[in-house]
């Protein structure tokens, strides 16, 4: 059975059978669940901040060694402010696994503190992270565009498409972190918040069936708010499922990146900037839109079996039997479709920064004056 047919089950039994949960157990999935979301903060403040000092490094260099425009030093205030506010952000708010020991209540309330600032934090990213990158980058783009420019429709139409991918870029990372929060941290406040009212309002200690859906979210790994690594599988492979999914989400990148490739090689339109720059921005505009399409409509068709299950009432099991997870073991590694498209992501990325690479090397051997 899956966990929320357990759910239901045991619901359906509650009036003749007096439900017991072990609270040892409960503090115990509670602490390991809530180790699995420190760790899963911790690696990702630790590749934003390596990234971040990686290009930081990079546009030191280029703004010492060759001729830019006075934009482009816009980009180290700006990365240096993402990579302070991550870092004191983690000083002031430490993500340190609490010691083993300490009641249930303790762990209930130290989770519910951190993850109400990691919602804080994802709902704010447009101000503290988008914005200033942004700025900077638009600032940079706007200046060497003018420059480059013969007339406003050149200007116009380099600008445009310049200005269609970061908004895609940047929409993409703030759809991802806005989708974080809903199917991921607000359902764990709220398991949360539930655990700590229940123990703050049951002086008496007695057990109900809320202690038996609260049991069975933090042992459930293949949810988001469950131990990283497993989740994380299983939420990809759920979102390429199949080989033509992924081929849905190829195909669109390969057409616009030959047709970005034709651009620059035939129709040789220089407002549009280099040949791999046109091919760099038709590859990866036609990615991201085919890909997170096809994670909306995963997540869309997840909520529906969700409902959809809530409506089927299985048989219930015995009373005396245990509340166990499906025996069918999580994959622990991606399934090969769902591998091509995360090497493809990857690959992408590195071709946006690439590509950002060309824009400003072509502008330097333009001999171009800021």
């Amino acid at each position: 059975m899956e966990l929320d047919q357990y759910q239901q089950a045991w619901k359906s039994t509650a009036g003749q059978t007096k439900v017991k949960i072990d609270t040892v157990r409960l503090a115990k999935a509670v602490h390991e669940s809530h180790r699995g979301f420190q760790s899963t903060i911790y690696w990702r403040d630790c590749r934003e901040v390596g990234v971040g000092l990686l290009l930081l490094i990079y546009w030191v260099y280029k703004g010492l060694t060759t001729t830019m425009p006075w934009t482009w030093w816009l980009g180290v205030p700006a990365l240096i402010w993402v990579i302070g506010f991550i870092l004191v952000d983690r000083k002031l708010h430490p993500q340190r696994p609490s010691e083993p020991g300490e009641p249930l209540n303790f762990y209930a309330k130290e989770a519910v503190t951190q993850v109400e600032h990691q919602i804080w934090l994802l709902r704010n990213v447009f101000w503290w992270y988008l914005l200033p990158l942004g700025v900077s980058v638009m600032a940079f783009f706007v200046q060497t565009s003018w420059n480059d420019a013969a007339s406003w429709l050149g200007f116009s139409l380099e600008m445009f498409f310049l200005s269609l991918f970061v908004f895609v870029v940047y929409w993409g990372i703030y759809w991802l972190n806005q989708h974080a929060v809903r199917v991921s941290l607000e359902p764990r406040r709220h398991e949360l918040l539930k655990l700590v009212a229940g123990f703050e309002s049951q002086a008496s200690g007695e057990e109900s069936t809320q202690d038996v859906d609260l049991l069975a979210s933090f042992n459930d790994r293949n949810r988001d708010c469950a131990l990283g690594s497993e989740a994380w599988v299983a939420n990809w492979n759920q979102i390429v499922p199949s080989w033509r999914v992924a081929v849905a989400i190829v195909v669109p990148a390969v057409i616009g990146a030959l047709g970005g490739l034709a651009s620059g090689l035939w129709l040789r339109v220089p407002a549009m900037g280099p040949v791999f720059l046109q091919t760099a921005v038709g590859a990866v505009l036609p990615f991201e839109i085919a890909l997170f399409t096809v994670i909306y409509l995963s997540q869309r068709m997840k909520n529906q079996s969700q409902v959809t299950a809530t409506d089927d009432v299985p048989i219930a099991p015995a009373a005396s039997e245990p509340l166990e997870q499906s025996g069918e073991q999580p994959n622990r590694l991606p399934k090969a479709p769902a591998v091509v498209i995360l090497v493809l992501t990857v690959c992408m990325g590195i071709l946006a920064i690439l590509a950002l690479m060309s824009f400003s090397l072509s502008y330097e051997l333009d001999g171009s004056s800021p």
